[in-house]
This record gives C-alpha cells, structure tokens and sequence, in this order.
C-alpha cells in the first residue's frame, strides 16, 4: 500500500510540473503572438507603400519576407489590394516580383486547403497568375464542397 501512494504522490507532482510548463509555453506563444501583431499595421503600411512604389517603377523591388505564413498571408492580402490599382506592366511588375519569391506556388496551395477565408483570399489573388498550373488548380477548386471556393474559382477563371 504504501508503494501505491508513493506512485500516486510523485504521478501528481510529475503532472503538476507539466501542466506548469504547458501553461508557460501558451503564455510565451501568446506573448510571441501579440508581438507579431503589434507590428502588423507598421509592416502592412510599408509593404503597401513598397509595392505601389515598384508597381509604378518608382522604386525598386522590394524585399518580400516569406520566412513565415504570416507574412505570406500579410503579403497575399497587400498585394490583393495594391493589384487593384494596377494594369498592364505595373500588374506585370507586381506578378514577376511575386513570381520571384515562389509566392504563386504558395498561393496555389493555400488555395486548395486552410481556412475558407484564406482560401477564397487566395484565390482571388490567382487571377494574376495565369499559367496552366493556375488554371488547373483553379479547374480543381470549381468542384469543392464549399460554395464561396467554388464561386471564388468561377469568378476568377472569367
């Protein structure tokens, strides 16, 4: 008997040095989290301003930080925007910088899975890119069970 409550008292005490590590390891996470997007508006300013500056021939190619899915998403969602202001060689700019940075592999692929959102986000972004394997995976995509990846597909294909 004795043996059996030595067992359970160092069971308990092994469990409550992991549930103090777990719980510091979320707080570290979340603290790395909320640094990361405290900077998000600055960098998303900046990147913005990069790519109109490029995009017009008034700068040069910016540097595009793809280290992260973050800043992939952060660059998905900028460029989404600052494409609307373009058209012939600003657009054609824009898509060669993006193609550099192996970005239209990566958005290719967040098109096909994630998060709805993402996905449609993506594939908006793809109506830059057009090359067959752009044009296969958004073939691919007009058959998804989600209705807003499927209309997404559809409307970028036009």
């Amino acid at each position: 008997m004795p043996d059996l409550l030595q067992a359970v008292w160092a069971l308990s005490i092994v469990l409550a040095f992991l549930s103090c590590g777990v719980m510091a390891g979320l707080v570290i996470a979340r603290l790395v989290r909320q640094q990361r997007d405290r900077d998000l508006p600055a960098r998303s300013v900046q990147l913005t301003l990069d790519l109109l500056g490029y995009g017009k021939g008034e700068a040069g190619p910016p540097h595009l930080r793809t280290g992260s899915r973050h800043d992939c998403d952060l660059i998905m969602k900028t460029a989404l925007d600052v494409s609307r202001a373009f058209e012939g060689e600003a657009l054609e700019r824009l898509v060669g910088l993006m193609r550099r940075a192996a970005l239209d592999a990566y958005y290719r692929r967040a098109a096909v899975r994630g998060h709805v959102p993402d996905r449609v986000a993506a594939i908006e972004l793809l109506r830059m890119f057009r090359d067959p394997e752009t044009l296969r995976t958004l073939t691919q995509l007009e058959g998804s069970p989600f209705f807003r990846v499927c209309v997404a597909a559809l409307r970028t294909r036009i």
